[in-house]
């Protein structure tokens, strides 16, 4: 028996990776969304963001 479902899990998400990887303005676009989400997290007091979601 061939396991096809967690067949299809992987194989999307290494067709993004690839396709990311493969095109060079995706590649830095990632990254750059990555940075600015590191930034964003590290100016703003992430315990007090949760607090206010959170009740």
């Amino acid at each position: 028996m061939k396991r096809k479902k967690q067949k299809c899990k992987c194989n999307f998400w290494r067709w993004l990776i690839l396709t990311i990887a493969r095109i060079k303005r995706l590649y830095f676009l990632v990254w750059g969304i990555v940075i600015l989400l590191i930034t964003a997290c590290l100016k703003t007091d992430i315990v007090s963001v949760l607090g206010k979601i959170w009740p």
